[in-house]
């Protein structure tokens, strides 16, 4: 019990190393004013929970109007740290044909389950472990997927998810 309360610690405290290469900013067209600018990044990066952030979206959405891609992005890549940290992700790299996660020893991603997700996407994914209990994770992606890698990327965590399960 307590080894269970210090790795849901350890992933509370994860700071995850995430690089998607998208363009993701509040812009000054979007929110004019750098006290209101400041008080919606302060708002985005304060948020625990997917819910908050998507109630934000909708705030913009209210307060300023449509939101911008860039807006989308920041608040999407707010969402995948939500995600990594819910995970045990302390590394998710977005590269040129591949996105790759490493876990966290903390991670409660199991790994059998992890590698029966695998075979059934062989030509997709790959799992290794690497040192204790920290593991590999890497899932190829199509040109078309590359395009959307937000919606991408929520498909590999639902997967995820159910390997901790």
């Amino acid at each position: 019990a307590i080894s269970s309360l210090n790795k849901d610690f350890q992933r509370i405290k994860l700071a995850p190393d995430i690089k998607i290469p998208v363009s993701a900013l509040l812009p000054e067209e979007y929110i004019p004013g750098n006290q209101e600018r400041l008080l919606q990044y302060r708002k985005l990066s304060a948020a625990t929970s997917i819910v908050e952030i998507r109630a934000l979206i909708d705030s913009w959405e209210e307060q300023f109007g449509e939101v911008p891609t860039e807006a989308l992005h920041l608040a999407w890549l707010n969402e995948a740290r939500i995600w990594c940290k819910e995970l045990g992700i302390q590394k998710l790299h977005w590269l040129k044909v591949r996105v790759l996660f490493v876990a966290h020893p903390s991670s409660p991603i199991k790994p059998e389950k992890l590698q029966r997700l695998v075979e059934n996407f062989r030509s997709r994914m790959k799992f290794k472990k690497t040192v204790g209990e920290i593991w590999e994770f890497s899932v190829s992606f199509l040109e078309q997927e590359a395009k959307t890698p937000f919606h991408f990327l929520l498909w590999v965590f639902q997967r995820l998810k159910k390997c901790t399960e």
